[in-house]
């Protein structure tokens, strides 16, 4: 259902409306380049003749209204009748631009008429539940949770989210916007300008890796793990070696057939590691009976010289209870790795 309304006036009041009339938004806010710039108009500058702040809008109009505002030489979104934490702005993205493993910037300035508020801000998309009934699912990822909307005076936010979530492509719908955590603040004013959703980044090209122990020795269609480049360990990734390419340096460049996203460097607080989860030989125990008795492999009497077993995956080895029989070396004075 589509309808029109006129807001704003008080209890008691009258008003007339004349010359009444509806046009099509002026063709700038329909740019080509919208991938590289999803939010049109974050700056409330387009239109200088209209309060209205399309293509932003109030997520409830019920519990919240949104115009565009001018203070001296600047425009800016002003939000009032707040009742909830979520009545907020909305901006809706195009689902055109959104695939794996991009990573977007998004900010904003933000003011409160009364005191600072914390908020957080917000990237949300609709699909279909799993159940296949007609109610959808709403998804949020918070952007950032640490966000300070100044005391009668502007204070800017900056976050990245980055596509990961496989629902975001089946998504019917994907937009941004924000929460205030405080509940004593869930009705005050609130003032946005300079909103942003800007590209940053694609899918990683290739990782850079020592080429010691992987050139030669890593192939395409290894699996490989890689650890996690946050404090959240289910944050690591398993993938499949597409190509292995020496650079000549000393290191190599290695691709997968998947997406990934862009990762840490040695010098990041959180570098991740890589981890080859395949080995070109395979020893396996034909034991079935249990899992206690595998198979076992002892490296003896080698004085003085160097041992190293490379490239091995050892599956079903070792016997409980028995000395020894599991992957040992006896008697032997120089290790130089087991890999």
């Amino acid at each position: 259902m589509q309808y029109i309304s006129i807001e704003g006036a008080a209890p008691g009041e009258s008003f007339a409306v004349d010359n009444f009339h509806i046009k099509r938004a002026d063709s700038s806010y329909f740019r080509s380049d919208v991938c590289s710039e999803l939010i049109t108009n974050g700056n409330a500058e387009l239109d200088q003749t209209s309060i209205h702040p399309y293509p932003v809008h109030a997520a409830d109009r019920w519990h919240g209204s949104l115009i565009v505002q001018k203070e001296s030489n600047n425009q800016f979104f002003h939000l009032s009748g707040r009742q909830y934490d979520w009545s907020t702005f909305r901006v809706d993205l195009s689902q055109d631009c959104m695939f794996p493993q991009q990573e977007y910037m998004f900010s904003l300035k933000a003011r409160s008429s009364a005191a600072a508020i914390k908020y957080e801000t917000r990237f949300v998309f609709y699909t279909k539940k799993d159940d296949g009934s007609n109610k959808d699912e709403w998804n949020s990822i918070s952007i950032n949770n640490d966000c300070i909307a100044g005391a009668n005076q502007w204070a800017e936010c900056t976050a990245s989210v980055t596509l990961s979530d496989p629902k975001i492509f089946e998504a019917h719908s994907i937009f941004v916007d924000i929460r205030t955590l405080d509940a004593a603040d869930e009705k005050a004013d609130m003032d946005f300008d300079d909103l942003s959703f800007k590209f940053a980044t694609g899918p990683a090209g290739s990782f850079v890796v020592e080429a010691s122990g992987v050139n030669g020795c890593w192939t395409a269609g290894s699996k490989v793990l890689l650890t996690s480049d946050t404090i959240k360990f289910e944050d690591d990734t398993v993938a499949t070696i597409e190509s292995v390419q020496d650079r000549g340096d000393g290191t190599v460049a290695l691709t997968f057939q998947e997406d990934l996203s862009p990762r840490s460097s040695a010098e990041d607080d959180f570098p991740i590691e890589i981890a080859l989860l395949e080995r070109n030989v395979k020893f396996e125990s034909d034991n079935t009976e249990g899992h206690d008795q595998g198979g076992h492999l002892i490296v003896v009497h080698t004085k003085d010289v160097a041992q190293m077993i490379d490239g091995v995956e050892l599956f079903k080895f070792g016997q409980r209870g028995n000395l020894g029989r599991y992957v040992s070396f006896l008697m032997v004075t120089n290790i130089l790795s087991l890999n």
